[in-house]
């Protein structure tokens, strides 16, 4: 068997397309694992699009030229597999590895569209500063070349559509997952004085293609605890993230606005590397940026980036009035760009929640404590909410940023 592996923004995937369908998790699991396998963050098995399951979805994303598929069809379908066999509805990051593969293996054009559990996912490639299908068109043959023929390197867009089930996690119903003010909370507050970025008023749940919880704290020296495993913050934050994952079935995150915490020549080299793959040409010191880290479902722990994870947290963050686009810098320091467009027309998502959104019969002191602020405070805050939970179904989430080829494996299985 032969697979490719890619990497974009601090995740790896293994990618082979085949005509068979059955139940990949086994393989997964297999070829992921770290020690005894080749090692994945997942694995992405392309399948040929069935015309029906197709037909039964609507397109999502933005009504944009930048992302209309040439051929007006869906090229592929894909099932998707995390590390430890679980299937996830989407990932962002490994849909812009499998565009880039089914480009360069003659699968799709440049532009295109492929139906992931989510939706429909638009996707664009683009090599070497051109848009690839052009340079192709250039060539002699003017057939798609191999990935070994090509750029191992390119930029790849994503449109991961529409968001939903945007809430505040203080909206949820008490019996949806652990209470904030538990003794894991009270554990991170005793080492680090965390209790006021970390309540419940702090948190706030939606749906980028996969559920995500998001924090953000005043502090990006956590989000580097985190990174570095630097305790005495690392060990007790990191039960309480997977407490949350557990609790909600979804992936946790938490995120800060840039500070003046500086973390080396190494962030600076690979930030200013990013410039060219800024939608408009902006220049990376133009762009709001966002730190983060995600703990991830089926990994089960922080991973180095997390496609969805950044693009829930871009959401989140337009109640900081970031501007768009963004950079969003997850542990790899590897930046991915991100900024929305109205998705006027477009489709839903399909993986719906499973939590009860119903408003809680009641919240205990310490909640309603952590929530009260000074009244304008609070009323700049309910506005914000209002206005991200008015988009939801309304504005779709682009990402943009670069991706790798890194080998190609000859796996007896």
């Amino acid at each position: 068997m032969i697979l490719y592996k890619y990497c974009a923004n601090g995740n790896d995937f293994l990618i082979f397309h085949t005509f068979v369908r059955r139940d990949y998790a086994p393989l997964a699991r297999a070829l992921c694992h770290r020690f005894s396998g080749i090692g994945a963050d997942g694995l992405v098995v392309v399948l040929p699009c069935e015309a029906d399951s197709a037909d039964s979805r609507d397109l999502r994303g933005a009504d944009s030229s930048a992302f209309v598929d040439s051929s007006a069809r869906v090229a592929y379908e894909w099932d998707f597999y995390n590390a430890d066999g679980s299937s996830a509805n989407m990932c962002g990051n490994a849909s812009r590895c499998v565009a880039h593969y089914a480009y360069s293996v003659g699968l799709a054009g440049a532009k295109h569209s492929f139906l992931s559990k989510a939706g429909i996912i638009r996707v664009s490639v683009e090599a070497d500063g051109k848009n690839a299908e052009s340079k192709n068109a250039e060539s002699k043959s003017a057939q798609p070349q191999s990935p070994e023929r090509t750029a191992k390197t390119a930029i790849v867009s994503s449109n991961l559509g529409v968001y939903k089930d945007f809430r505040e996690i203080g909206a949820l119903a008490d019996n949806a997952g652990i209470k904030l003010d538990s003794a894991l909370l009270k554990e991170v507050e005793s080492t680090q004085g965390l209790a006021r970025d970390l309540c419940a008023a702090s948190w706030f749940y939606l749906n980028t293609g996969v559920p995500h919880l998001v924090c953000f704290v005043r502090k990006r020296d956590i989000i580097e605890a985190l990174r570095t495993k630097q305790e005495p913050i690392y060990t007790p934050l990191f039960a309480l993230l997977r407490a949350l994952r557990q609790a909600y079935n979804a992936n946790v995150n938490i995120a800060c606005l840039d500070s003046s915490l500086d973390s080396g020549a190494r962030e600076s080299d690979m930030l200013e590397s990013s410039a060219n793959a800024a939608p408009n040409n902006t220049s990376n010191q133009a762009l709001s940026k966002i730190y983060l880290a995600t703990y991830e479902r089926g990994v089960e722990d922080i991973t180095l980036a997390c496609g969805t994870g950044m693009a829930a947290c871009f959401v989140v963050g337009k109640m900081h009035n970031i501007s768009e686009p963004a950079l969003l810098i997850p542990p790899s320091l590897e930046p991915l760009e991100i900024w929305s467009e109205s998705a006027a027309g477009a489709g839903n998502m399909d993986s719906a929640s499973s939590l009860d959104f119903s408003a809680p019969e009641s919240r205990n002191a310490k909640t309603k404590n952590a929530e009260s602020k000074s009244a304008e405070s609070a009323r700049d805050t309910k506005k914000a909410i209002k206005a991200i939970a008015a988009k939801e179904g309304k504005e779709a989430i682009l990402i943009k940023g670069r991706v790798h080829c890194v080998a190609l494996c000859d796996a007896y299985v």
